[in-house]
């Protein structure tokens, strides 16, 4: 019988997981959302992103996801301060079953071990948008 080793509840926004520099990565305030506040991706973070996004479209597609709903992604900078803030993936949809399960794909699949400091979350809306509604374009 193996046995489990439990580790403590690390927060994605620890101090040892921080995005360097971050305030250089942090643009116009989005929202504030409980103790987070949402930012504008920028700079550094932003440029990584674009291709860590294009990893993430690759994946999907070649896993064959097919989705009922749509499912976008978006980078934001969120944390406590523009300091503690930490570049996140954020899937985005009105329906919570498919921008989970994308959430879920793309975190097993190691992709993000390859960008340290990235962390995922997901939401019916953008930050800062009091409307379901979301619109896309292309």
């Amino acid at each position: 019988m193996a046995s489990t080793v439990e580790r403590p509840f690390r927060s994605p926004f620890s101090k040892a997981s921080r995005w360097p520099n971050s305030e250089d990565s942090t643009g116009a305030e989005l929202a504030v959302l409980g103790r987070n506040t949402y930012w504008e991706a920028v700079g550094q973070a932003r440029v990584v992103f674009n291709t860590l996004q294009q990893e993430i479209g690759i994946y999907i597609h070649q896993r064959s996801e097919s989705l009922s709903q749509s499912v976008v992604w978006s980078l934001y900078m969120v944390g406590q301060s523009r300091k503690s803030s930490k570049p996140t993936v954020t899937f985005i949809s009105s329906k919570v079953e498919p921008r989970r399960r994308i959430k879920a794909l793309i975190r097993s699949s190691g992709i993000l071990d390859k960008y340290p400091g990235f962390i995922t979350m997901d939401t019916d809306r953008p930050p800062g948008c009091k409307s379901g509604v979301i619109v896309t374009l292309g």
